[in-house]
C-alpha cells in the first residue's frame, strides 16, 4: 500500500466504531511467513498469500463472513472443448526474446503482465497463446512455470 502498510490499517479500521465486527482479509505477495502472522496479530480475520485461486479467496470469505454460495450449472461448449496441452516443440521455436520476457514475468509471478503479452504472443503463434490465455485465466502459475522451464 503506498500510504501505509496493511497491518498499519487493518489495525486502524479495528479502532474505529464500524471497522470492530468487520471481516478483514488481508492479501499480499509477500512470500513471509512472518508477515502473515503480523498481519493477523493486527487484527486481520485471514490472510491469503498471491497467486491465489478464486477459490481460496471465496472460501475465506464464506468462512469468516458466514456466508453460503449458491452455485448455478452452467453447460460446458461442447465445442470448444477443453483446452488441450502445447506442444513443447512449439513453445521452443518462439523467439527467445519472447520466451526470455515470458520467462522473468514468470519468475515474479506477475500475471497480469503475463495476460498483456498474449497478444504478442498470439503473433507468432496463436495456439501457445490461447492456451496461455486459458492458464492465466485459471491462474495456474505452476503449469506455466512448467512450460517455460
Amino acid at each position: 500500500m503506498p500510504v501505509m502498510g496493511g497491518a498499519d490499517a487493518t489495525e486502524r479500521i479495528r479502532e474505529t466504531d464500524w471497522g470492530k465486527d468487520m471481516t478483514i482479509i488481508a492479501i499480499s505477495a509477500s512470500a513471509l511467513d512472518e508477515e502473515r502472522e503480523v498481519i493477523l496479530s493486527h487484527g486481520a480475520d485471514a490472510f491469503v498469500k498471491k497467486p491465489f485461486k478464486e477459490g481460496e479467496l471465496l472460501e475465506e470469505i464464506r468462512h469468516h463472513a458466514g456466508i453460503e454460495y449458491e452455485y448455478e450449472e452452467i453447460e460446458e461448449d461442447v465445442q470448444a472443448g477443453p483446452a488441450k496441452e502445447i506442444d513443447r516443440e512449439a513453445v521452443k521455436k518462439l523467439p527467445a526474446e519472447l520466451k526470455d520476457k515470458i520467462k522473468q514475468t514468470i519468475v515474479i509471478g506477475n500475471m497480469d503482465n503475463l495476460e498483456k503479452m498474449i497478444p504478442e504472443i498470439a503473433e507468432t503463434d496463436k495456439e501457445i497463446a490461447d492456451y496461455l490465455q486459458k492458464l492465466v485465466d485459471d491462474f495456474d502459475l505452476k503449469k506455466i512455470q512448467n512450460i517455460f522451464k
